[in-house]
């Protein structure tokens, strides 16, 4: 492939007498990495390689292009792909404006009703509202909008919002960020407060979405990976959930709220009929502010075994707590503790649960199964650790006395 050149007439020359699919790798590696399909990269360029009308090309362009007039041109063409790749394009400013265009940067390139249209479709197109919704560049105000459906995705239908809102739950602006990841946000002062509406909008849905089966199932997925813990004081107020006298315990109150309001149907042994509903409380418990005790002694009295395993997830453990949480859950306290950070670092808590996770056999399975796979996640989690910081986080084979 043809190397970036200091000049860029040199490169546009190649690229303009490029065969297609040379010209879509280069558009997408030097699109994308340097942004220059926006002000910077000529018009009369992309005007030609639109002229070509060739689909490689087009495509390669509705992934990096950020000019409304030639997004615009490549949505007209009623190509399923390439509006697909429109949505998930990040060069653009996803996500409408007051002056109803697809950006929050003002460019006109679509407009509204063109695209709930599009959201509407009966059946809906998942994979166009999955790039759409996970786009990153669909944040703060705009992406809470839409989690909210307030302003202009107010029209957005009911059969297509639950799709919707399970996507715009997987935004990385709202997942948890890799380890060792930090956000463009700063968390603090004004970009901290819009970074946070987003995520006020994600945990206000489960006051909102009832609790059936398929909910359970699919907020579940997105709250184990939810960023924070945050309370939408505004609806519970509306929703007289809260009140103005006790509004001052309202993290307490909504925690509580969740996980009395997500308990499925039980059978005759008084055992809940799904398990996404055990899952989603867990996911619930697992976000409380570490630091926050009265949450924290909450779900760890509770007498609900998997809110007990969200606390297993965070708290920071002591070869005390450690035995005592052991002896009261066993398998689960192990599985659930395989997703704590603190067990991983050098010394002997690690010892410790290293030793309960090699040796523990759950009674009455005939197969190990659940077993063996907790320890492989033991050993996966271990090694991820490891691989970034050798000298802190052993590897998954290493007793903390070993040398590494």
């Amino acid at each position: 492939m043809h190397k970036k050149s200091r000049f860029l007439s040199i490169d546009f020359e190649y690229i303009k007498n490029a065969a297609p699919e040379v010209a879509y790798d280069w558009i997408i590696k030097n699109g994308v990495r340097e942004s220059l399909f926006g002000k910077v990269f000529p018009d009369e360029l992309v005007d030609i390689l639109l002229e070509k009308s060739n689909p490689l090309i087009n495509l390669a362009l509705a992934q990096v292009c950020g000019e409304q007039k030639h997004l615009q041109k490549l949505w007209d063409l009623n190509v399923r792909g390439l509006q697909i790749a429109i949505a998930a394009n990040v060069n653009k400013g996803n996500g409408f404006s007051a002056n109803k265009s697809l950006s929050y940067l003002n460019a006109d390139w679509i407009q509204i009703d063109d695209f709930l249209k599009k959201i509407n479709e009966i059946p809906f197109d998942r994979e166009f509202l999955e790039a759409f919704c996970t786009n990153p560049s669909l944040k703060e105000q705009n992406l809470a909008n839409l989690i909210l459906r307030k302003e202009v995705y107010k029209d957005i239908s009911d059969e297509a919002f639950k799709a919707v809102a399970y996507f715009a739950l997987k935004n990385p602006n709202i997942q948890k960020l890799p380890d060792g990841q930090q956000g463009d946000e700063g968390w603090d002062g004004y970009s901290g407060y819009l970074g946070g509406l987003p995520i006020e909008a994600a945990w206000s849905l489960l006051v909102e979405f009832p609790n059936h089966v398929s909910n359970a199932a699919d907020f579940s997925d997105v709250f184990a990976r939810i960023r924070s813990f945050d309370v939408p004081e505004k609806l519970l107020l509306e929703k007289e959930i809260i009140n103005s006298e006790n509004k001052s315990d309202a993290e307490f109150i909504f925690l509580k709220y969740l996980l009395e309001k997500w308990v499925g149907e039980k059978d005759a042994e008084h055992k809940e009929k799904h398990f996404s509903f055990g899952l989603i409380r867990r996911a619930i418990s697992s976000k409380v502010p570490a630091f926050r005790k009265k949450l924290m002694e909450y779900i760890r009295d509770h007498e609900d075994m998997h809110v007990r395993m969200g606390y297993y997830e965070i708290f920071s453990p002591d070869i005390e707590s450690i035995d005592k949480f052991y002896a009261l859950d066993k398998f689960h306290f192990l599985d659930a503790i395989t997703e704590n950070e603190h067990i991983y670092m050098r010394g002997t808590i690690r010892d410790k649960v290293m030793t309960l996770v090699q040796n523990h056999r759950t009674e009455g399975s005939s197969d190990g199964f659940e077993d063996h796979l907790m320890r492989n996640r033991w050993s996966r989690r271990a090694d991820e650790y490891h691989a970034k910081i050798p000298t802190l986080y052993p590897a998954s084979h290493e007793w903390s006395s070993q040398e590494s």
